[in-house]
């Protein structure tokens, strides 16, 4: 159970008084991490926070973190961890946000667009040629109709329009030609958009193997084996150094390499499902079990390697 793990490490981080406290709970207790959810909470995260709230350190003027925020937690499969916040005390304790069918997105759809195409405006090396106008209130009124309500379509069209090695005058063309399909699956015009970007990598085959690794290798630090950052995945798949960051260039918007030292990550979710799922990716299905043949295959030289 990481999530309690993950948020005592945070605030630790982010409230140095409380480490020493969260520290010795732990010393005192190594099986900590082995209870139930709400001992854990209880012990490595609101103790710490009332003990320190006791000596009145909040209320001295010094500057702390106000808000913990937990994203995506109707994602989690673990049942007993979103009940736990239905009731007493985390219910008393926390502020739920629900974005679910009540919750209305066009409005800050609509600013979140208006704001990062500011940004591309500005920063942009071809900022020289992007107008003031652009993009016009026609358009980003037809983004926000087009986008559904979902936010994850919205970061990724600005990612996909913001590459440094593109016109973002062209590919904003490009993103209003995919709008125009209609398909009333769900995701359809997101699988689209992500089947476009991938049309544009070249070694597209190579490009699907690194990312195939990414499904079969450890997704965590509490796997058997640590996880492998991109150049020592490089090593373990027996690529040239500095190739995955090459190839994954005009993946940016979607995938972050942007540490050698870290593993590749997806920026969302919906990429790998639709990565994993042949009927929305179609030519570019990653099988995984062919992916843990090939895993298995380079195991054997990096294991050789080391003996």
């Amino acid at each position: 159970m990481a999530l309690v793990a993950t948020l005592a490490y945070q605030v630790s981080l982010n409230t140095l008084e409380s480490r020493e406290i969260i520290g010795t709970a732990i010393d005192k207790n190594p099986a900590i991490f082995q209870l139930n959810f709400h001992t854990q909470f209880l012990t490595l995260i609101l103790d710490p926070l009332l003990r320190i709230s006791s000596t009145g350190l909040f209320r001295s003027g010094k500057s702390f973190p106000r808000l913990i925020i937990i994203d995506g937690l109707d994602e989690c499969k673990e049942y007993h961890l979103t009940t736990s916040f239905s009731v007493t005390p985390l219910c008393t304790l926390t502020f739920r946000l629900a974005l679910n069918d009540t919750y209305e997105p066009d409005k800050d759809i609509r600013l979140y667009l208006i704001d990062s195409f500011r940004d591309i405006r500005k920063t942009h090396i071809m900022r020289a040629h992007l107008p003031d106008s652009w993009p016009s209130e026609e358009d980003i009124a037809e983004l926000v109709a087009k986008l559904s309500g979902q936010f994850i379509y919205a970061a990724t069209v600005i990612r996909y329009v913001s590459s440094l090695r593109y016109n973002p005058l062209s590919r904003l063309k490009v993103i209003q030609g995919l709008l125009q399909v209609k398909d009333d699956r769900p995701y359809a015009q997101l699988d689209t958009l992500y089947i476009n970007i991938l049309s544009e990598v070249e070694d597209v085959e190579t490009v699907l193997r690194i990312l195939g690794m990414v499904f079969v290798l450890p997704k965590n630090t509490y796997d058997f084996i640590r996880l492998l950052g991109v150049s020592e995945l490089e090593k373990f798949m027996q690529l040239t150094p500095g190739i995955v960051q090459l190839l994954l260039l005009d993946l940016l918007s979607v995938v972050d390499v942007s540490d050698n030292n870290e593993p590749i990550k997806f920026l969302h979710a919906s990429f790998s499902d639709f990565l994993v799922d042949p009927t929305r990716s179609h030519q570019f299905y990653i099988n995984p079990s062919k992916r843990h043949e090939e895993a298995a295959y380079f195991c054997i030289p990096a294991i050789e390697s080391k003996y």
